[in-house]
C-alpha cells in the first residue's frame, strides 16, 4: 500500500501489580493526503486525511 520504508515499534503494557508484561513489536507508515501519487486522478478532494498503517505482533497469545 505505501512505497516508504516504515518505522519499526514496540509497545509494551503492564499491568498495575506488575505481573503481566504484554509486548508487541511492528512497523508503521503513512502517506501524506497531498502526496503525489504519479496516477491521473478525477474529482480529487483539495483536503483529506493523510493515511497511517501499523502491523504488530504480539507475544500476548
Amino acid at each position: 500500500m505505501f512505497d516508504r520504508p516504515p518505522v519499526n515499534i514496540s509497545r509494551t503494557a503492564v499491568t498495575i501489580d506488575g505481573r503481566d508484561v504484554h509486548t508487541s513489536v511492528g512497523f508503521m507508515t503513512s502517506k501524506p493526503f497531498k502526496e503525489d501519487t504519479g496516477f491521473v486522478e478525477f474529482n480529487r478532494p483539495a483536503v483529506g486525511d493523510d493515511q497511517v498503517a501499523i502491523e504488530s505482533i504480539g507475544n500476548n497469545g
